[in-house]
C-alpha cells in the first residue's frame, strides 16, 4: 500500500538541531552547474518525504548534500564539504531500522522500488560538515557502521547526485522520517581517538617526552 507524503511538523524539530545544511541543486542530469544553498533540516525533510509521479526515471531535478567551491562545476574534486550521509539500499537489501533508532534520518523509496525488490534511500544529517578531501575515507567508516555491503558503493562519490523522490504512475512508494541524534562524523574517525590515547598516555606518571 502506498503511503501518502508525510506532513513534516517543523516546530517539532528542536531549533538547535535545525542548523542550516549545505545543499547543491541541479535542474537535470545534463546540468553541471551546482546551485548552492543553505537549507534547514526541516525543509530538506519536507522535500525528501514528498513523492512525485513521473513517467521517466532519469527526468527531473537532482540534489546532493554538498558545498561546492565557488565558480566550479560538477566533479568530486570541486566538493568543498559534505553535509549529510546518503545511502542507497537496492535489490531488497533493506536495513534493520531498529539498529538506527538513536539517529535522525529521512528515508524514501526510489523509482524502481517494488514489493518484490524494495529500494530505499536514507539520509542522515551531520552535526558538522566533512571536508571533501576527507570524504572517501569517512564514507568507508560511516558506510561500515550503517550499511556495509548492502549499500550501493556509488554513494562513495562526494559529487553523486540524487533524484528527488519519484515513482512511476501507479507505482509503489513510501517515506519515513525518524527523529533522533544527528550524526557526529568525528565519532567514526579513528584519528581523534588515537590522538586522545596518545595525550592520555603522555600524562601518565613516569613517562618522559619520548613516551617511555
Amino acid at each position: 500500500v502506498n503511503s501518502p507524503p508525510v506532513p513534516v511538523n517543523l516546530a517539532a524539530i528542536p531549533e538547535e538541531l535545525n542548523a542550516p545544511l549545505a545543499v547543491a541543486s541541479f535542474k537535470s542530469v545534463k546540468d553541471n552547474q551546482p546551485k548552492s544553498a543553505l537549507k534547514s533540516w526541516g525543509v530538506l525533510v519536507r522535500g525528501l518525504t514528498k513523492h512525485r509521479e513521473r513517467e521517466n526515471r532519469v527526468v527531473g531535478p537532482l540534489w546532493s548534500p554538498t558545498l561546492y567551491n565557488p565558480g566550479t562545476t560538477l566533479a568530486k574534486v570541486n566538493v568543498a564539504s559534505v553535509s549529510c550521509l546518503a545511502l542507497d539500499f537496492d535489490h531488497g537489501n533493506i536495513p534493520d531500522l531498529e539498529t538506527w533508532r538513536k539517529w535522525e534520518y529521512v528515508g524514501h523509496t526510489t523509482f524502481r522500488h517494488s514489493e518484490e525488490e524494495p529500494r530505499w534511500r536514507f539520509v542522515f544529517p551531520f552535526t558538522h560538515p566533512v571536508p571533501g578531501s576527507e570524504w572517501p575515507r569517512m564514507w568507508e567508516r560511516l558506510n561500515r557502521a550503517f550499511g556495509g555491503s548492502a549499500t550501493d558503493p556509488a554513494c562513495r562519490d562526494a559529487s553523486r547526485l540524487f533524484f528527488l523522490p519519484a515513482h512511476p504512475p501507479g507505482g509503489l512508494f513510501d517515506t519515513i522520517h525518524h527523529q533522533g541524534e544527528w550524526l557526529d562524523p568525528s565519532r567514526f574517525d579513528r584519528k581523534p581517538v588515537a590522538r586522545w590515547i596518545e595525550e592520555a598516555l603522555a600524562k601518565l606518571p613516569g613517562r618522559n617526552n619520548a613516551g617511555l
